[in-house]
């Protein structure tokens, strides 16, 4: 009868609950009221007990201390065992974040997930707008010349760009021209020249001179003795100054109208008309 009794004090002794003081888990566990056990995931072991992760930070099962959020991860919750992505344009350049703390500004991008900082955009790309996750690339008769640029530029007058996403213009050639935000320069038509490059306008061809063909850089000039309005297209645009000078051209042919013992001037009463090559 001792016997029995001794031996159901030592069973009530051995399966009575536990004093946490009276226990010292191992690492990653804590104490759970009758032992020791694993601590899950979201939380650490400390103190002898599991304790939950704060925002911001997350634990692995077994673990013994809390972990910081890497850059470009956050968590608003408490005993977490992982933590969120920054969904772009958001981003974190900080550890231990319990929200994304920025989204991309004017002039800058993110494109992907997990992002710990903005992109600025290149030179030829612009963004007028906060939160995007890619760049404005330049029109055609535009550019955009440093990087992080919020707007683009128009080409000045007297240069072009042909192509998008340029971050120069191109000055015009001789013998073309072009006004602001071109996307292609214009050829000097005929009656006109362009002599410099990074022209913004053609000239006419001065008096005594002539351009049949576009994109002159020079003007032909009259014959001697020849003259014509600005701005002719045509050798044929050369007229004769005088009757003497069409007598003498032509080899003693009297121009019309002039006198027959006198070939080098009008009739009385009649006037060179240059444009009808005759007295008139």
């Amino acid at each position: 009868m001792k016997f029995l009794s001794a031996l159901f004090l030592l069973l009530t002794i051995f399966l009575m609950p536990q004093d946490a003081e009276a226990v010292t888990c191992s690492p990653g566990e804590g104490f759970n009221g009758s032992g020791c056990s694993v601590c899950q995931g979201g939380y650490y072991s400390g103190n002898n007990i599991c304790n939950a992760t704060h925002p911001g930070y997350f634990a692995k099962k077994n673990s013994t201390e809390p972990t910081k959020c890497p850059a470009g991860t956050y968590q608003p919750n408490q005993a977490r065992s992982t933590c969120y992505s920054c969904k772009a344009p958001a981003y974190t350049g900080k550890m231990g974040q319990t929200r994304c703390t920025k989204e991309a500004s004017k002039g800058h991008y993110v494109a992907s997930d997990r992002a710990t900082s903005q992109t600025p955009c290149v030179a030829g790309t612009f963004q007028p707008s906060d939160g995007k996750q890619t760049c404005r690339v330049a029109f055609v008769g535009h550019f955009v010349a440093a990087p992080a640029a919020t707007s683009q530029d128009k080409c000045a007058a007297g240069t072009y760009a042909a192509d998008q996403g340029m971050s120069a213009c191109t000055p015009c050639a001789t013998g073309s021209f072009s006004s602001t935000g071109a996307a292609n320069c214009t050829v000097a038509p005929v009656g006109s020249y362009v002599p410099n490059t990074g022209a913004t306008k053609q000239t006419k061809c001065p008096v005594g001179t002539y351009s049949d063909s576009t994109k002159s850089v020079a003007c032909k000039s009259c014959s001697p003795g020849f003259t014509d309005a600005a701005g002719s297209t045509s050798k044929a645009a050369c007229k004769y100054n005088s009757p003497g000078e069409y007598y003498n051209h032509w080899g003693a042919k009297p121009a019309p109208g002039t006198k027959s013992k006198s070939p080098h001037k009008c009739k009385s009463g009649k006037n060179w008309k240059k444009s009808k090559q005759a007295c008139k």
